[in-house]
């Protein structure tokens, strides 16, 4: 477990690390434009350097622990579930989606209302409403602002 453990932190640190690389080049190329707006630039590269830093030990030390604990539930779950013998595995059916599906997921319910489609709106008089047309509520603003974001 303990080498595990280091496998994933390794692998954490090398996907994170260079996401951090390509952060701080890009704050590195924008960090001059600090100037028209009269702050120092290089005490603003400090100051958000040390904040993308923290971000990435943040970041490392959650995904370490998601993954930990993902290994550690598919390895209590594979035990207990191939125990039981009356197991039937699937794949994907044409439509893409799997049978089986985390309740623990935290992520599924967003993924859910991504992939929803959007619902059309009509009007009082039964028209659609188009996504430049008043939105039909009375605010006065463009439907895409008011209730089509």
């Amino acid at each position: 477990m303990h080498a595990m453990e280091k496998e994933m932190l390794m692998r954490s640190i090398d996907n994170l690390g260079v996401e951090q690389l390509d952060d701080m080049t890009s704050l590195r190329q924008g960090i001059g434009l600090r100037g028209y707006g009269q702050r120092d630039p290089l005490i603003e590269y400090k100051r958000e350097g040390k904040q993308l830093f923290t971000q990435l030990l943040n970041l490392i030390q959650r995904q370490v622990v998601y993954s930990i604990y993902k290994v550690g539930f598919a390895a209590d779950m594979s035990k207990s579930v191939m125990q039981s013998g009356n197991v039937t595995m699937s794949g994907a059916d044409k439509s893409g989606s799997t049978q089986f599906k985390s309740a623990d997921d935290p992520y599924q319910e967003a993924r859910r209302k991504e992939s929803a489609p959007t619902k059309n709106v009509f009007d009082a008089a039964g028209q659609k409403v188009g996504r430049n047309d008043p939105c039909p509520c009375g605010s006065g603003k463009k439907f895409k602002k008011c209730h089509g974001g």
